[in-house]
């Protein structure tokens, strides 16, 4: 499994950004998260909370634009997960899109939002 540097996270989140249509907020969480922070060297993939349908149907479209595809057949801890979608591209880039509820337990709430800290807007996507 391909393991994704600060640099090349930071390349491909504004990649995503770019082509999408219309601006998008995401929460990230886990390893690229970490990653960001510069608390983890590298991570696998990207974990992202949206707060609705509208810009989950969005990410997707414009993911799939780039060439990732949907994951078919999803490893049981993804479905434990309640990930909404897994989307991957041909390098081995994955995103994990959950729509305001992560592993069927913790919502993104107004307070979680209003603590969030903002990274940066890249294109249309603000993270």
């Amino acid at each position: 499994m391909k393991l994704f540097t600060k640099k090349e996270l930071l390349e491909r989140i504004a990649k995503i950004g770019s082509a999408l249509p219309e601006k998008v907020t995401v929460y990230m969480i886990g390893g690229c998260a970490m990653s960001l922070r510069g608390e983890k060297e590298a991570t696998k993939d990207v974990d992202w909370i949206v707060d609705s349908a509208e810009e989950m149907r969005l990410m997707a479209k414009t993911l799939k634009v780039l060439g990732f595809f949907e994951a078919v057949a999803l490893p049981k801890e993804y479905v434990n997960l309640g990930t909404a979608a897994v989307l991957k591209d041909m390098g081995g880039f994955q995103c994990d899109l959950f729509l305001k509820k992560v592993c069927n337990a913790l919502v993104l709430s107004d307070g979680m939002k209003r603590r969030a800290t903002p990274y940066g807007d890249f294109g249309k996507l603000a993270v």
